[in-house]
Order: structure tokens, then C-alpha cells, then sequence
């Protein structure tokens, strides 16, 4: 079983390596030949005991067992790959209107945040309102009526002129649909692969409709009693209206129906800087917690009525009233697929601990991994499941472990303190940071949260159909666990000196630090188990490398519709432009321009440049001066930021870092804006024309950084440098028809042009004929939508530069 588990499990890993998983038909031939092995060694080794029990046979028969575990996993993995990529949206119905019919999927999340505005950022201030679900298709059609193939699951927005709608309705919906897409960098989170562990094969919006027709957005059946989703939308809701405590009712609703959008920034930012995120959303870990508080009551009636064992023992019965509240817990996390792999888990550890006979808890995680593979074939794709399941495993070696000693009280202090310990290193490894107090945390905050938070919420729920008012005490009771709780981790969190952040670590060194993690996990009586610390320590020690001297290293991020980049000299930092911000969920500055400057263990910032007020270039500033120390800002507008000190970025103004010269080429000082409220500065130039413009150069490369600069700024930039000569250049204003001029080109004489470009943006860049101008001219043209994040190294010698298309080094199967 064990090693059968192992080799399974390794098969469905490996498939996550293949740009595209095997076709159909080897798929179904791998299955066919890992089933005929089976079947072969089967029969062959088990004529005799004798010939069995050889040793030479043996090593034969583990050696079958492990091609056929391997390779029935690999087929199995690959098989539900091609069945999710057969799916998609096809490519033809992107950016079209179709008519969808079908049922919400899930419960909508409200928002109503406001952001600044880019070019009216004065007073005037646009709201980024509406609504985000989840839709389950049924039906699909063109704008002429025409049924076409698409089903599955999307993820909608509807954002203006939207209509109130409940989880479990069936609507009919006019949408624009684009396949799944998102952001590629360097230490970012990779979006598109979550989508495809969601089993989500579009993204779209709801578009609304000039006049009246059959075709307008509408309901067409309410929620049916039975939808799982219509009751979780409704437990979600009176906790919203019943709890006074709207931040506490927030976790509330996330530890009762999994509903986590009411959280707010400043609760996130509680939760990862003292590693506690996973309490909040509902996995292994909550389902195990449930499971054992549900054992508690069925003990203290077998207590008082002992004659009930005779009936059914206290461990079978307690086992069953474990998987009941565990399922109706999942049930009410909406049985989501990791919710589902955390039950199955679960329920196999259950079983294991509660049968008559002594399996090894190696034996019941085996089991508990099988059948989570078999129930999702590509759970390994979704961190929930490593941690999810190395949490249970943990659960379950301690578990096994203490039934031989009679000290409930050690077992809990023992328990909280390995699962505390256990995860730390797993936040490190996963997510590049963690906190020191973490251990701490976690000591205090999962018993808190297991004996106090969610049996009194699970209270609530249970007694909100018959005794409402009191349903709604025990929601406040908890609301106030939670406050208090919150209190602890905050107080742990405003201790800077206990953050602890690694940069991105290379593959084997992730491999040595999680083979370090799982020795230390060895049962007793392993020796030389310290020597997990020698494989865990590269991981903890690790330093990315930085550029010699008289070279220097940048990145266009990519950050769709906008422009974020960093530049790095051997001991310097230069972040130009930093991505918009719509909202605190959607904010380029601390989604990606954080997350890259983490990985690359990068700690200060030497200068931030804003090139100009544009929301798609500066929006993202505030999150990252409050993570990362700035010594200074520049930009061609002084008032971006009114609470820091900004000082212009002026034509002329020339430094070195590190053997690299940096010189400012534009804008003029008469068009620096200095007071927006006055309106000083040259009010007959743009603010794109007033771009911070700026060129990087050796001894033998250079670059030149042009923000959104239009034909206004470059007839400048030329008349003032008849030489301008750079070898790499971005392409001003995003490819746009107002840019990117014949004399320009000409002047720059560069060979290379990147272009910090949206997937199937509202603008249409860049333009076609914009792209011609540049082959035209010879200069070869990289943007971000291909390529993802580009990553340029400017060696400090005549050697070429080096380019690395982050999307290119990441590119999976489920990449766009």
C-alpha cells in the first residue's frame, strides 16, 4: 500500500512538468498496459507461496508494483488534464457576446471600494462597484439564437447596472468571456494554474443590454431548497446582519461557509505576517478539528449511558459522529474540490484510527492519499493540498503515537506544539515569508480557534432554523473569541523583528529543504535525524545573485495594462513605475511588484521612480512604500503622493551606481507639475508628455526608459539628443497610435522594444500599424502578453544581452 501510494502519487506529480499532458490515446493505452502489468505479476507471483517468498521475486513483484502504481497515476493525471484543456473557451468565442443559461455557483461577492481616478485624480473619483460569482453553464448560445459547445464553470463579474442575485438561481446572461488569463512573474502567484485546479475554464463579465428584448439579463428560477450554495448564502447573510462586529462576522463567515470576502486588507495582512492564514480557510486542518470536537459529545453519553457499548463500541460511534459533522462541515464549506480532498482524507484517518486492527499511520495516510489522487488526479497543482495534507498526516502520526500514553493534557500541549512547528517551515517553503512568532501563533490560535471559535459557530448554525436569538448569542459569543484572538495576533504581528522573508529558492533546493522536513517527521528510532537540518539550512541561507559591477540586471513585470519594472545594479535598487490600483484586492504594488522584489531578496529600494500620475503607473506606491524602505522618489508630478516627500525627475540630472550611469532625459523643468490644486507648471503638456524618461547605460549597453510619452515629448527628446542611440527601449505609451514616431525610432536607433501591454486590453494596443513601424525599422518588439515578465541582463562586457520570457521558463500545460 505504501509503496503502491508513493509511486501513484509520483505519477500524478510528474504531469505537472509536461508543456502539454500525453494525448487521448496514450493516455487510455497508459492506463491499458499499467492495468495488464498489474494483472500479469498478479497472476504470475502469487501461483506459490514458495516462489512468493523468494527474495529475488520479491524485489521483482515491489519493482512491478511501483511501474504500475507510477504509471496508472501519470495516465490518470493525464487523462484529467486533456479533459479540463478540452473545456476551454474556445478561442473563436473570446471577447464575443454569447448568451449563457445556467446557475450560480457560488456566493456572490459584493463590492463597493473607491479608487482614484488617472487622469481626473484631483477631486473626481471612480467606483470599482458590482459583483463577482461563480456560473455553472447549462446552456450556451451566439447572438442569433445558435446553441454552441461550452459548459463547465466561469468566473463572472458584473459591474455595472447589476442586479441582486442569490447563490443557486438559474439566470440567463449576456457575457464577454476571455480564457483563463493572469499575471506570469517571478515569485507571483500563478493565476492560471489555479484556475485550472478550480475546474474554472473561462473568466468573464455580464454585459448589459440597450433596450428590452428576450435576450435581456434575467432570472429564470429561484434557488431550488435543496442547493447547498442557496443555504450557505443564507447562514453567510445573518451572520452579516446579526453579528455587531463586522470585521469579527468576517471570519465568521469564513470559518462557516468559506465565504472570505468581507475580510479586510488589514486582516490579511494580520494573518500572513503571523502565518495563520490557513485558519481561515477551511481545509484538512478544520475538517480533522471538527471531526475530533465531534467525538466529544458521543464520549460523554457513552460516559453516562455505559450500556450503549453493548449497542455499538464508543470508538465506532464516536468515529461515525466524527465523518457526520466532518461531512456537514464540508457540506457547508460548499464542497469545493479541496474541500472534498480534505474530507476523503480525513474520513480514511478516521476509519484507520477506529478499526479493530493496528495499521500503521503510514498505512492510513497511504490509503488517504490514494483516494484523494483517485478522487482529483491534479490535487498536487494546489498548495491547499500539501499543506492540507501534511497537516492531517502530522495529526495523524501524533495521534497514533499518543494512544499508547494516558496524558490528555501532554497530548494536546504536544499536538498544538509539532503542528505549530510542523507548518512554519511549510509557509517559509510555499510562500518566501514568514514570522518568527508563527509557532507562537499558531500555539495559541489553533486551539482557540478548535475549542472556542468553531464549535460556537457550528452552534450557531446548528440551532439558527429553531432557536434563532439564540443562534445569534452564540454568533457574538464567537465574534468576541475572535476579536480577542485577533488582539494576540496583531500584537505579534507589530513586532517587525520577528518576520522572517526568504527570496525565491531554486528547485533543489525546495526539494532538499521538503526531504529535510519529511526526515524530521521519521518515527522514532531513526538515527541521525539532525541531519535533516543539514538538507533544510541551503534553503534557509540561500541568497539570490546580484549583477557584477558595471553590469546591472532589469525586469518589465508583468502586470497587464499598466507598467511596473525594477532595475538592479550590484548594490542598488531602482523600482520605475509600480501598476494600478483598483482596490485593496486588485493592486499591482503588493500582488506583483512586492512578491518579485521578495524573491529577489531585495529589502531596500534605493529609488522609486513615478514616471507620471496615471493609476496604471503609480496606483501601486502605497504598498510598496509601506513593506519596503525608499530612500528617495522622483516623478514629473510632486503632488502623486501628498504624504511623502517627492522630488522632480528633471531633464540633466545625471548619478552612477556601481560602474552604471543613470541620466535623466526628460521632462523639461518648465513642465514638472508642481501643485495640481494651482495648476502650476506648462499646462499645454499632457501628462503622459511629462513621463519621467530616463537612460541606463555602460560601457557598453544601454537601455531607455520612456513611460507614456506621445509624439509631443519625443519631438523633444529628439531635438534636444540628435544621438539618441539605446540599444534596448520600451515602447512608449504601450504601443498606442499616439507614440512611437518615425523620427523617434530613427533617433534611438535601438534593436530591441518591450512592451508593457493587458491581455485583449479595452484600448486595442498595441496597434498593428504602430508594430510595423517598429519591424519596419528593424527593431524586434517583446511584450508582456506572450512573454510574461521580462527579465534583461546588461553584462558589464560587449557580450550579448541575456533575455529570459518569464512565461516562457513557466509555461505549463494549463498556461494560456
Amino acid at each position: 500500500m505504501r509503496l503502491f501510494s508513493i509511486f501513484f502519487f509520483m505519477g500524478t506529480l510528474l504531469i505537472q512538468f509536461y508543456v502539454q499532458p500525453p494525448s487521448l490515446m496514450w493516455t487510455v493505452l497508459l492506463l491499458t498496459g499499467s492495468l495488464t502489468l498489474m494483472v500479469f505479476f498478479s497472476s504470475r507471483f502469487d501461483r506459490t507461496l514458495e516462489e512468493s517468498n523468494k527474495p529475488g521475486i520479491k524485489r521483482l513483484q515491489s519493482l512491478s508494483l511501483a511501474a504500475v502504481a507510477f504509471l496508472a497515476g501519470l495516465s490518470l493525471a493525464a487523462f484529467s488534464a486533456q479533459k479540463q484543456l478540452d473545456r476551454r473557451l474556445p478561442v473563436a468565442y473570446e471577447g464575443q457576446d454569447i448568451e449563457l443559461i445556467g446557475q450560480v455557483d457560488s456566493i456572490p461577492e459584493y463590492r463597493s471600494n473607491a479608487v482614484q481616478s488617472g487622469k481626473a485624480r484631483k477631486t473626481q473619483k471612480i467606483r470599482d462597484e458590482g459583483l463577482r460569482f461563480r456560473f455553472r453553464i447549462q446552456q450556451a448560445f451566439d447572438t442569433k439564437g445558435r446553441k454552441i459547445s461550452i459548459s463547465g464553470l466561469v468566473r463572472l463579474g458584473w459591474y455595472k447596472d447589476w442586479q441582486a442575485l442569490e447563490a443557486g438561481e438559474i439566470w440567463r446572461l449576456r457575457v464577454r468571456l476571455k480564457r483563463p488569463n493572469g499575471f506570469m512573474n517571478p515569485g507571483g502567484f500563478d493565476y492560471e494554474k489555479w484556475l485550472f485546479s478550480e475546474r474554472i475554464i473561462a473568466t468573464g463579465y455580464v454585459r448589459n443590454q440597450k433596450g428590452k428584448s428576450a435576450h435581456d439579463n434575467k432570472r429564470i428560477a429561484v434557488a431550488p431548497w435543496w442547493s447547498i450554495n442557496y443555504w450557505r448564502e443564507r447562514i453567510h447573510k445573518i451572520i452579516q446582519a446579526q453579528v455587531l462586529d463586522k470585521p469579527s462576522a468576517a471570519v465568521l463567515s469564513a470559518l462557516s461557509v468559506a465565504d472570505r470576502s468581507k475580510l479586510d486588507r488589514k486582516q490579511w495582512e494580520i494573518l500572513q505576517q503571523t502565518g495563520t492564514t490557513h485558519l481561515i480557510a477551511i481545509s484538512g486542518l478544520h475538517i480533522a478539528i471538527v471531526a475530533g470536537f465531534a467525538f466529544l459529545p458521543v464520549l460523554l453519553i457513552w460516559r453516562i449511558f455505559p450500556r450503549l457499548n453493548e449497542v455499538m463500541p464508543l470508538r465506532v460511534a464516536g468515529g461515525v459522529s466524527a465523518i457526520f459533522f466532518a461531512g456537514f462541515y464540508a457540506m457547508l464549506a460548499g464542497f469545493t474540490l479541496p474541500t472534498q480532498r480534505a474530507l476523503l482524507m480525513v474520513t480514511i484517518g478516521i476509519l484507520g484510527l477506529i478499526s479493530r486492527r493496528h495499521y500503521p499511520a503510514t498505512s492510513i495516510l497511504a490509503a488517504a492519499l490514494i483516494g484523494v489522487l483517485i478522487l482529483d488526479p491534479l490535487a498536487p497543482m494546489s498548495v491547499s493540498f500539501w499543506l492540507s495534507f501534511i497537516a492531517v498526516g502530522l495529526i495523524l502520526l501524533i495521534a497514533k503515537r499518543q494512544m499508547r500514553i494516558n496524558h490528555p493534557r501532554l497530548h494536546l500541549v504536544q499536538l498544538q506544539v509539532l503542528l505549530s512547528l510542523g507548518m512554519f517551515p511549510l509557509t517559509l517553503i510555499f510562500f518566501g515569508s514568514g514570522s518568527i512568532s508563527a509557532p507562537l501563533a499558531n500555539l495559541i490560535a489553533i486551539p482557540w480557534v478548535a475549542l472556542v471559535i468553531a464549535p460556537l459557530t457550528l452552534l450557531g448554525v446548528l440551532l439558527m432554523p429553531v432557536f434563532g436569538a439564540l443562534s445569534d448569542a452564540f454568533f457574538n459569543i464567537a465574534a468576541l473569541a475572535v476579536h480577542w484572538l485577533f488582539k494576540w495576533l496583531e500584537f505579534l504581528s507589530s513586532q517587525a523583528a520577528l518576520s522572517v522573508e526568504i527570496p525565491q529558492l531554486p528547485l533543489v533546493y525546495l526539494l532538499m529543504a521538503f526531504a529535510g522536513f519529511l526526515y524530521l517527521l521519521a518515527p522514532k528510532g531513526v538515527p541521525g535525524r539532525w541531519l535533516a537540518f543539514i538538507f533544510i539550512s541551503p534553503a534557509l541561507l540561500f541568497t539570490p545573485d546580484k549583477p557584477p559591477p558595471g553590469a546591472f540586471d532589469y525586469t518589465l513585470l508583468d502586470v497587464g495594462q499598466g507598467m511596473a519594472s525594477v532595475l538592479r545594479t550590484a548594490n542598488h535598487t531602482l523600482v520605475y513605475d509600480v501598476g494600478k490600483r483598483l482596490n485593496d484586492r486588485f493592486d499591482m504594488g503588493r500582488l506583483v511588484v512586492l512578491p518579485y522584489l521578495k524573491a529577489k531578496g531585495v529589502r531596500k529600494i534605493d529609488l522609486l521612480v513615478l514616471s507620471h500620475e496615471d493609476n496604471d503607473h503609480r496606483g501601486g506606491a502605497q504598498a510598496v512604500l509601506e513593506n519596503r524602505s525608499v530612500d528617495r522618489i522622483e516623478s514629473s508630478d510632486l503632488s502623486i503622493l501628498p504624504a511623502y516627500d517627492v522630488t522632480p525627475c528633471r531633464e540633466g540630472e545625471k548619478w552612477n551606481w556601481d560602474g552604471v550611469d543613470f541620466e535623466v532625459l526628460s521632462p523639461p523643468q518648465n513642465w514638472i507639475r508642481r501643485d495640481e490644486t494651482k495648476g502650476v507648471g506648462n499646462t499645454r503638456i499632457s501628462d503622459n508628455n511629462r513621463s519621467c524618461v530616463l537612460r541606463i547605460s555602460n560601457k557598453h549597453h544601454s537601455l531607455l526608459l520612456t513611460g507614456d510619452i506621445e509624439k509631443q515629448a519625443e519631438q523633444q527628446l529628439v531635438s534636444k539628443y540628435p544621438n539618441l542611440q539605446t540599444e534596448v527601449m520600451i515602447a512608449p505609451h504601450h504601443g498606442s497610435k499616439t507614440s512611437s514616431s518615425e523620427a523617434f525610432l530613427s533617433a534611438s536607433q535601438a534593436k530591441l522594444a518591450l512592451l508593457p501591454v493587458g491581455y485583449r486590453n479595452r484600448f486595442g494596443h498595441p496597434k498593428a500599424d504602430v508594430i510595423q513601424r517598429y519591424k519596419d525599422k528593424g527593431i524586434t518588439v517583446l511584450d508582456t502578453v506572450e512573454n510574461g515578465a521580462l527579465e534583461l541582463s546588461f553584462p558589464a562586457t560587449n557580450e550579448e544581452i541575456e533575455i529570459k520570457a518569464w512565461r516562457k521558463i513557466r509555461h505549463g500545460f494549463w498556461s494560456r
